[in-house]
């Protein structure tokens, strides 16, 4: 899925860093073949650990068929449910760790103009995961001022309605071996922010706006553009959702089918 142990070793837990560290390069050797998630992924790999590019491919993700545009019952249970009116907030969906790069998204947020602050909230959905300490500093202060919903883990089941309902989707993550959630956001006719340079952006293409998610006020520029700009919203809503469609699990357990042919095409005849 990614390579982040070795790019980004302080955004995990030392023992985790330390078993891929000691195992991984064995377990790549010793494949018949190697399937990455994105094609940065599979460069990076290629490239660390020498391999032939003959024996590593990459088979994006897909995106379950409840990721849809929300019904209008759905979206009105958004504000009896968690408080939020459709079209009117910012969303996030991340764990609550360093590599999402959350403190960048929550200074981005403060750089906006007071006024689109109170219209379009802060939503963060997500588990609290390792080393977040910072990260909920910054979130119980921007909560104190009442900019930030923070909603923690929600059920799947409520995902489609949140992103449905979000002006924006915002996933300033500076590394992701794919990045599910900004796909999930685009199958329901979402806008959304990304990093360039990302895998997000790989394969998002010309639907997503793209930044320095390191950079808070290049993230920030981005974000007011679309929040104040609500016919560049719904292009990029537009492109977004067609361009999620070419994403299914089909699609994507066929290619990883082809490739098991290729390995054992006697055995898969049977």
């Amino acid at each position: 899925h990614d390579l982040s142990h070795l790019r980004y070793p302080a955004c995990h837990p030392k023992a985790r860093v330390a078993f891929l560290e000691k195992h991984l390069a064995a377990s790549l050797e010793s494949a018949g073949h190697v399937i990455t998630v994105s094609e940065i992924v599979r460069r990076e790999l290629i490239t660390t650990f020498a391999l032939d590019p003959s024996r590593v491919s990459s088979i994006p993700l897909g995106v379950n068929d409840r990721f849809r545009p929300a019904e209008e019952s759905a979206l009105d249970a958004l504000e009896s449910g968690f408080g939020l009116q459709p079209g009117n907030y910012l969303l996030c969906v991340a764990t609550r760790e360093p590599r999402k790069n959350l403190v960048a998204l929550f200074q981005a947020f403060e750089l906006l103009p007071e006024s689109l602050r109170k219209r379009f909230p802060l939503v963060l959905c997500g588990a609290r995961g390792w080393h977040s300490e910072e990260i909920d500093a910054h979130a119980r202060r921007l909560t104190r001022r009442g900019w930030l919903k923070p909603l923690d883990y929600v059920p799947e089941s409520s995902l489609p309605a949140l992103y449905s309902g979000a002006a924006v989707f915002a996933f300033p993550s500076v590394y992701e071996g794919f990045g599910l959630p900004v796909l999930e956001a685009m199958a329901c006719g979402t806008t959304v922010v990304v990093g360039h340079g990302t895998a997000m952006a790989e394969f998002a293409g010309a639907s997503a706006v793209t930044c320095d998610a390191s950079d808070p006020r290049s993230l920030s520029e981005s974000i007011r553009h679309l929040l104040e700009d609500e016919s560049t919203r719904r292009t990029y809503a537009r492109l977004a959702l067609e361009r999620a469609r070419r994403y299914s699990w089909t699609r994507c357990a066929e290619a990883h089918l082809d490739i098991y042919r290729q390995l054992a095409p006697s055995d898969l005849d049977h």
